[in-house]
């Protein structure tokens, strides 16, 4: 492991994609997306529900419970997270080579002692450890569902 993160491939990938202005712009848009949403459905809930109201019967809540919102706004935020992942990926690992051979580096990149397969890993983890970068991110706004309860910090682990 410690070999494939010191791929001299993956440093310059991912100090360009951290250092350039579209990876600033995919994180924001990211965050920007999944904030939206999250805001939406607990400004939602707390505009119907934020406290006891009078029912028929009598005094008491007649909505749905705060955990079970948690549990909500933590499915929805894990697909919402999902679709997003599974349309930036492709975009973040298909252009990588093609951007190589565009800026007419390719040449120069196989002429280094690197093999193509420590170039073409070194590409695909930059990619991955950029998602990774994207789910840390949202980890905030998972929170929501922690605040409202009915989320497990093993459902957190086995969801992200």
């Amino acid at each position: 492991m410690t070999m494939a993160l010191s791929n001299p491939v993956l440093t310059k990938e991912m100090r360009s994609r951290l250092r350039g202005a579209k990876g600033l712009w995919v994180q924001a848009a990211y965050l920007l997306i999944l904030s939206i949403i999250v805001s939406f459905m607990y400004l939602t809930w707390a505009l119907r529900h934020g406290g006891p109201a009078p029912t028929p019967t009598g005094y008491g809540y007649s909505g749905p419970k705060a955990w079970e919102t948690g549990q909500l706004i933590f499915r929805v935020l894990s697909v919402a997270q999902a679709v997003l992942i599974a349309l930036i990926a492709p975009a973040l690992t298909c252009g990588t080579l093609s951007l190589e051979r565009e800026r007419q580096t390719l040449d120069f990149l196989l002429m280094t002692p690197l093999t193509a397969v420590s170039i073409v890993l070194g590409k695909l983890l930059s990619a991955f450890l950029f998602m990774g970068l994207l789910l840390t991110l949202s980890l905030p706004l998972a929170s929501v569902s922690f605040l409202l309860g009915g989320v497990s910090p093993g459902e957190l682990v086995g969801v992200y």
